[in-house]
C-alpha cells in the first residue's frame, strides 16, 4: 500500500501524539508499505521553535527506504489558548497544503490518513484525496471542540461554539473510516452521528512485550516495585471520557486491578476477569474489596494471569498494527470512493 500520513506532531518530539504517529509510520514501512508523512516542525511540549530548525522553510528527509518525511513551518504561540491555538492549527493547514498536494499527486497514495488534532488540517487531506482518488481515514486522538468547551475557550451555545460543532460534523461526514483510541471515544463518535461501521478502535499501544513477568524472586521485581494489587480510583463524571493510560502498565505487570467504576462502564469491561470494580465514591465497598483480594492469593494469581493476557492482546503494538494493516487493506478494497459521499448526493442512501 501507499499511505500518506498528515499529522501535526512527529519525531523528534518524544511525547504525546508524536510517539504514535511516528510508530505507526515506521511500522507500516517495516511491513513493506510506502509511507509519506507531512508534519510540522517540532515545537511540543515546550511550545517554542526548536533550535536548529528553520523558521519559515520546509525540511524533507528520507531516513529509510519507503519513508519520506516533510516538516512544514507553522505559527507557534507562546500561550496556546483560544484564538492563538486556532491560528496555530490554521497555519499548519495552510503551510502543509502545497506539500501534501505535491506529494499525493506524485505518489498517488491508496490512503490519506489524517491525525486529529487538528481537524483543520484534516480538511487539507480530504481535499487532496478527492483530487487523487485516495481513500480517507481520520484518526482522532483528541476531540478538540469538546476540549475547547471543557476548558471554557468558548461556549457550545455561543456563535463560535455552534460554528465549531457544525465544522466538526462536516469534517466527520467526509471520511470513509474514523478511528479513535478507546471505546468511550468510539461511543462519542456515534453520538456525533458517525455510523458504527465507519468507526475503528486504534489504541495507543505500548511495547509491553519487552517486559517479562517471571515466576519466583527476582531483583527486577523489587526494582519495579510490583504490588500484589493495583488500585485505580476514578471519578464517575469522567469515567466514560477517558481510558486511564496507567491501566496498560497495571495489567502488563501481571497483577489484578481494583477500580472504582460502574459495572457497565468501558473501564469495567477492560478489567473483566483481571480484577474487580466497586461503585465510585463507595469507600466501604472499596475497602472490603481490597481486603477480600489480599486474603485470596489464589484469586489474585488467576486474575493476574488474565491481566497480563489482556495487556498482550489489547495493547501490544504489533497486534494493534496488525489489525490496522488489515483494516487499511479492507478500506482500499471494499469501500466506495471517498468523493462519492452522500452529502454530495442528497438523494442517494449512505453506504459505508
Amino acid at each position: 500500500m501507499k499511505i500518506h500520513i498528515l499529522g501535526l506532531n512527529y519525531d523528534p518530539e518524544t511525547i504525546g501524539t508524536a510517539v504514535y504517529t511516528t510508530g505507526l509510520a515506521e511500522n507500516l514501512v517495516s511491513r513493506g508499505h510506502q509511507v509519506a508523512v507531512t508534519t510540522a516542525h517540532p515545537y511540543y511540549p515546550q511550545w517554542k521553535r526548536r533550535t536548529g530548525w528553520p523558521r519559515w522553510s520546509y525540511h524533507t528527509k528520507t531516513p529509510r527506504d519507503g519513508l519520506r518525511i516533510t516538516h512544514c513551518p507553522l505559527y507557534v504561540p507562546a500561550r496556546p489558548s483560544g484564538l492563538a491555538r486556532i491560528l496555530h492549527y490554521l497555519s499548519f493547514a495552510l503551510s502543509s497544503a502545497p506539500r501534501v498536494g505535491w506529494s499525493a499527486f506524485r505518489d498517488r497514495p491508496d490512503v490519506m490518513l489524517a491525525v486529529a488534532p487538528s481537524l483543520v488540517s484534516a480538511v487539507t487531506g480530504w481535499a487532496v484525496a478527492r483530487l487523487t482518488g485516495a481513500k480517507l481515514w481520520l484518526h482522532i486522538q483528541d476531540f478538540e471542540v469538546e476540549a475547547a468547551f471543557a476548558t471554557n475557550v468558548f461556549s457550545p451555545n455561543s456563535h463560535l461554539g455552534r460554528l465549531a460543532l457544525r465544522f466538526e460534523r462536516w469534517v466527520l461526514r467526509r471520511f470513509d473510516r474514523i478511528s479513535t483510541i478507546s471505546q468511550p471515544m468510539l461511543h462519542k463518535l456515534r453520538e456525533k452521528g458517525v455510523s458504527g461501521d465507519k468507526t475503528y478502535e486504534l489504541r495507543n499501544w505500548a511495547n509491553i512485550a519487552r517486559v517479562s513477568v517471571l515466576d519466583g524472586p527476582s531483583p527486577m521485581r523489587e526494582a519495579l516495585g510490583m504490588a500484589d494489587l493495583h488500585l485505580l480510583p476514578q471519578i464517575e463524571a469522567v469515567e466514560e471520557l477517558v481510558l486511564p493510560s496507567k491501566l496498560t502498565n497495571m495489567l502488563a505487570s501481571g497483577r489484578p486491578v481494583l477500580a472504582t467504576t460502574q459495572p457497565d462502564s468501558a473501564l469495567a469491561q477492560e478489567i473483566k476477569g483481571a480484577g474487580e470494580v466497586t461503585p465510585p465514591g463507595d469507600a466501604p465497598a472499596f475497602a472490603e474489596a481490597i481486603e477480600t483480594l489480599l486474603d485470596r492469593p489464589d484469586l489474585r494469581a488467576q486474575m493476574g494471569k488474565t491481566a497480563r493476557q489482556h495487556a498482550l492482546d489489547r495493547w501490544n503494538m504489533q497486534a494493534i498494527l496488525d489489525g490496522l494493516e488489515n483494516a487499511l487493506q479492507d478500506l482500499i478494497h471494499t469501500h466506495p470512493h471517498s468523493s462519492q459521499h452522500p452529502a454530495d448526493h442528497p438523494n442517494t442512501p449512505e453506504t459505508n
